[in-house]
């Protein structure tokens, strides 16, 4: 289960990551971006590719440019390479060509802004495709991949005074081998002649608390474990003030 998590941990941060810097660089350069459904610009922008342009006046367009523009009649966008650019009543007709296609296109583009082509993301226009057309889906994998990264039960590791390490426990575990540890070594401690009270030393791990613990599991010294309590990660056991052990227990050793 550990290494499902942090598979998914992994795919989550990576997504995460990209999704961040692409908003980040869209605000920063004013991109806009799209995706491409049809061949008509391969090589240069294969099919599902996700575009980026800048909104530019159409009057610093140049022969060759590629630019997004609205088609003539419709909603849809179409992005090809300018071919020609011709003044007409104070904006500008394009007459574009996709570089796979043999012909230029059939209408011209009157216009006095264009989306100016500056890159694309191979792959990533499918993606939004597909998210686009399955929005359950996706968001149900989403949550699942949350659930198994935050929800699953994570590991601790428990350090004891006399250099016992144990690795891998729930933090059920941890604190049933802490309060078994406790109650031991206080009766073993325990000094008959100083009225019922325990010199302070701590005993040995019992043996019987050791027996969930799974093979190999114990490192035998403190001194390797990297870290220091903090003193936000105690927690009482009993009442009062957190014991030694406590303290070395809860050191906040997420082995998960």
């Amino acid at each position: 289960m550990r290494i499902v998590r942090n598979v998914v941990t992994g795919i989550i941060c990576a997504l995460g990551t990209v999704a961040m810097l692409l908003m980040g660089m869209c605000l920063f350069f004013q991109l806009t971006p799209s995706y491409v459904l049809t061949g008509s610009m391969a090589p240069e922008i294969p099919v599902g590719s996700m575009i980026f342009t800048n909104n530019v006046s159409a009057a610093d367009v140049k022969v060759g440019d590629v630019v997004m523009v609205p088609r003539p009649g419709s909603t849809s966008l179409v992005t090809h390479r300018v071919v020609s650019i011709e003044p007409e009543a104070g904006q500008y007709k394009l007459t574009l060509k996709g570089d796979a296609n043999y012909d230029v296109d059939p209408d011209t583009y009157l216009v006095d802004s264009v989306g100016l082509y500056r890159f694309n993301i191979p792959w990533l226009g499918y993606a939004c495709i597909w998210v686009q057309a399955n929005p359950v889906l996706a968001g149900a994998i989403v949550l699942i991949m949350l659930a198994i990264t935050f929800l699953a039960p994570k590991k601790v590791t428990l350090h004891l005074p006399d250099g016992t390490v144990i690795k891998n426990l729930s933090k059920a575990e941890g604190e049933r081998l802490l309060k078994a540890y406790q109650h031991e070594g206080g009766e073993e401690n325990k000094d008959p002649d100083a009225d019922g009270e325990t010199d302070g030393d701590s005993s040995p791990l019992p043996s019987r608390a050791l027996v969930d613990d799974e093979p190999g599991q114990s490192d035998g010294k403190a001194g390797e474990a990297d870290g220091e309590p903090g003193a936000d990660e105690l927690v009482s056991v009993g009442t009062g003030e957190p014991s030694e052990a406590e303290a070395a227990f809860w050191s906040g050793k997420d082995e998960g």
